[in-house]
């Protein structure tokens, strides 16, 4: 074995003489067990090298025709095979691990799956550190220097596994190895883009009118979001779709293949800057989203708008409406009926399923059958209850209109919103927030955290509460005074069903955890599939359909 680039990476071959080609094997020396890719077969010297290097503790098939001498290694070396899900079930050799596209393998080396390939499940293994990418079939190392695909009889479908290779282009890479051929050394990417370019009248779409750039740091915030946004673009044509990996630092322009071409642009989480811009000369309609907010500078801002490009950003935050003001009315449920607590406790004891009275007699006002709420507080149905909501908006109505259907007598109190607000939410509009906490039994502050809403709720509109009031929690805890409550909670004046906490995470010895009159989740109101979806639809539907 010969090291090709790095200290700790090796290359050995064994040649086709049908092929006239190099089939070739390689070898990861790593501390935490080395890994084999596609091993072909070893002279005697390789052998004795590889076990004076560590022997092998992963053996990377790239796909299920690269198999070769897996089982030989395997035995000899005690090594884990790991493929591709979709090949798992058609080896010989058994299959110790499965990964899915995008998985880091193994720490430092990334799977990416390569549809329509040589076999279903045929990938290429990506080193971000080392800027190295391994194809094992479908890009072929020939002419020496130069890139090629897998010749086409050997693919179903050739135009749509060139389309697959494109995703190549998204990686900050500069060496390309092959497991068939010779490796192309600090111009990997350049050749490989060439090999496409000269296929583009045939296989390849260069003139990328829709693209879709999406960064980890996105998919963090919005895990769902980036690949609904995709099938709600594909229902119009064809789509161009790139997940860089993770931390990825380049712009735009250096990730996007051929950004000249660009119309349609939803660029996720990457980095944008002027000359990106400036690239992306026929850009028309686009949207630049951080994980919450949009990413432009001014100077980038003032760009496209001189370009006469059409920029969509979110005109709200009601793509989590539904979701949050549901969640709120759960967590009403389930301080009145004390729901969590029971659940808690039936786990543990069997005390709640015992309904009887102090003494076994029946009195008034005391334990009876089936009756497991706590009658200091709020409790039973919703239906006649005061519910006071501060706010009215896309979360606030929601929560206000649900409440409403199901038979409470709902107030709200919101300076900025107009009469219809009210009416859709089915509730009576309070103008003073002092008359609002008079006589409430569910109290519901639901406003957005800004600079004039924190604190909305002060000490004095607390202590108005009545006592025994739930106050229920799902936007910011900050728009109360959060020590005034906390003091009427703990002193058993009040109930509080909170997703949203003045100190997050919520410290495991707070005394606010675990109390009878407390429920709490961990600040996840927000984040369904649900509101993912609805966010990548609000932003596409602001874009013109595809021509």
């Amino acid at each position: 074995m010969k090291k090709i680039l790095f200290d700790d990476l090796y290359l050995w071959s064994v040649f086709n003489e049908t092929r006239q080609l190099d089939f070739n094997g390689h070898l990861w020396v790593r501390p935490e067990g080395n890994v084999l890719v596609d091993p072909v077969a070893m002279i005697p010297s390789d052998l004795e090298q590889l076990e004076q290097l560590g022997g092998a503790a992963w053996i990377v098939l790239t796909n299920t025709d690269h198999e070769r001498q897996a089982a030989f290694f395997r035995q000899r070396t005690g090594a884990k095979i790991l493929v591709h899900a979709l090949d798992a079930g058609s080896l010989a050799v058994p299959v110790e691990r499965s990964f899915a596209d995008g998985e880091e393998i193994v720490p430092g080396l990334v799977a990416l799956h390569l549809r329509h390939g040589k076999s279903p499940g045929e990938v290429a293994l990506y080193w971000p550190q080392k800027k190295l990418v391994l194809s094992g079939d479908l890009v072929v190392g020939a002419p020496v220097g130069r890139i090629s695909l897998l010749m086409d009889e050997k693919l179903q479908d050739p135009p749509r596994a060139a389309l697959e290779v494109r995703k190549l282009l998204a990686l900050d890479f500069a060496h390309l190895l092959v497991g068939d051929g010779h490796a192309v050394l600090h111009q990997g990417r350049e050749r490989l883009l060439e090999c496409l370019e000269e296929r583009g009248d045939i296989y390849i779409n260069n003139e990328v009118s829709s693209l879709i750039v999406v960064h980890p740091d996105f998919d963090r915030i919005w895990p769902f979001a980036a690949d609904h946004f995709r099938q709600l673009w594909q229902q119009q044509g064809e789509v161009e779709f790139i997940r860089v990996g993770d931390g990825e630092q380049r712009p735009l322009r250096e990730i996007a293949a051929w950004p000249g071409s660009i119309r349609r642009l939803a660029c996720l989480g990457v980095r944008v800057e002027l000359e990106c811009l400036r690239a992306c000369a026929s850009l028309r309609e686009a949207t630049f989203q951080g994980g919450y907010s949009g990413n432009l500078s001014q100077e980038c801002r003032d760009h496209l708008q001189q370009a006469g490009v059409r920029v969509y950003n979110h005109p709200s935050e009601g793509f989590w409406g539904q979701t949050v003001a549901e969640y709120g009315l759960a967590l009403t449920l389930c301080g009145l009926r004390r729901i969590p607590q029971l659940h808690h406790q039936i786990l543990s004891s069997l005390e709640p399923w015992h309904y009887d009275p102090p003494g076994g007699q029946g009195r008034p006002g005391a334990r009876g059958q089936q009756f497991g709420d706590d009658s200091r507080f709020a409790s039973g149905t919703l239906a006649g209850k005061r519910v006071r909501v501060v706010g009215a908006g896309n979360i606030a109505s929601r929560y206000a209109s649900f409440a409403h259907f199901l038979g409470a007598e709902v107030a709200a109190w919101d300076p900025f919103a107009s009469e219809p607000c009210f009416h859709r939410a089915g509730a009576r509009r309070e103008w003073h927030l002092e008359r609002l906490v008079q006589d409430a039994e569910v109290f519901a502050p639901m406003v957005p955290l800004t600079d004039s809403t924190r604190d909305l709720v002060k000490a004095h509109h607390i202590e108005a509460l009545p006592k025994g009031c739930l106050v229920v929690l799902v936007t910011r805890a900050r728009i109360c005074d959060t020590q005034a409550l906390r003091r009427r909670v703990l002193a058993d004046e009040l109930s509080l069903a909170a997703d949203v906490w003045d100190v997050e995470p919520l410290p495991l010895d707070d005394p606010l955890l675990g109390r009878p009159n407390v429920v709490h989740t961990p600040h996840n109101a927000g984040r369904t599939t649900d509101a993912n979806c609805a966010w990548a639809e609000k932003l596409a539907e602001q874009f013109l359909p595809a021509s």
